[in-house]
């Protein structure tokens, strides 16, 4: 894997010519995690997602992130930048067209939030392209990953800057964790729906802008689920060949 930044113009076009046809493109987000995990949380781990998998697929581009999605669920928190339905359209209209321009064959989008989730199912529904496109919108491994250990209930792994999260950023960025504030306490339920949260914004169902209970994150717990995770996203990339 190369990285599309660090390359001269020359060295991309001898390289497509050399049949690198793929490209990977993190996308995240930058929204409030709580008082213990930093902003960039969604977007730092869709990064490292590509780096890793990179590493296993041969003659594949690693494209320059896109750090901001879809976060007004989290706006009335500090912290929080989002970009609106139309731009983040605009902006996968306009990369899409150019890398088509350049030659390539494929594009696969690692997402790292939650909320990117709708977009992706709906825009590529809808988008022509002579790409093929990989995204995880119907099945959502981000997610998914909570269901390695059936001994931890969904409220205990939380979801949002809970148990799950926390314990992989402890493991992936443990710099941008502060574990003097993990102690705190706000259990997730189910009695709000996904909908709701994206409807309503999160304040009004958990003032303290996280969904679970961080305070027993662990490193081991967190490289469990991340290579758990991991994994999802390795087969199903098999498997497409």
């Amino acid at each position: 894997m190369r990285k599309w930044h660090e390359l001269t113009s020359v060295e991309i076009d001898e390289l497509i010519q050399a049949g690198f046809e793929t490209a990977l493109l993190p996308f995240g987000s930058i929204e409030q995690h709580g008082k213990h995990l930093c902003v960039s949380y969604d977007t730092l781990i869709a990064e490292r997602l590509c780096e890793d998998i990179g590493i296993t697929l041969e003659k594949s581009f690693l494209l320059p992130t896109i750090p901001f999605g879809l976060s007004d669920h989290h706006d009335e928190f500090k912290g929080t930048l989002t970009f609106s339905y139309k731009t983040i359209e605009s902006l996968f209209d306009d990369l899409i067209t150019s890398l088509e321009k350049n030659g390539l064959k494929s594009l696969i989008i690692i997402n790292g939030h939650g909320g990117n989730y709708p977009f992706l199912k709906k825009y590529f529904e809808q988008k022509k392209t002579t790409l093929k496109v990989f995204h995880d919108a119907e099945e959502q491994y981000i997610f998914k990953a909570q269901l390695m250990d059936s001994n931890l209930t969904r409220s205990e792994l939380g979801l949002h800057g809970g148990l799950y999260e926390t314990s992989m950023a402890l493991y992936t960025h443990p710099k941008m964790v502060r574990t003097e504030f993990m102690n705190y306490q706000n259990k997730y339920t189910e009695m709000h729906s996904i909908q709701d949260i994206l409807s309503n914004g999160l304040k009004k169902y958990y003032a303290e802008g996280i969904i679970g209970e961080p305070k027993n994150s662990n490193i081991e717990l967190g490289k469990a689920f991340y290579d758990y995770l991991t994994s999802f996203y390795l087969k199903e990339l098999h498997d497409q060949k």
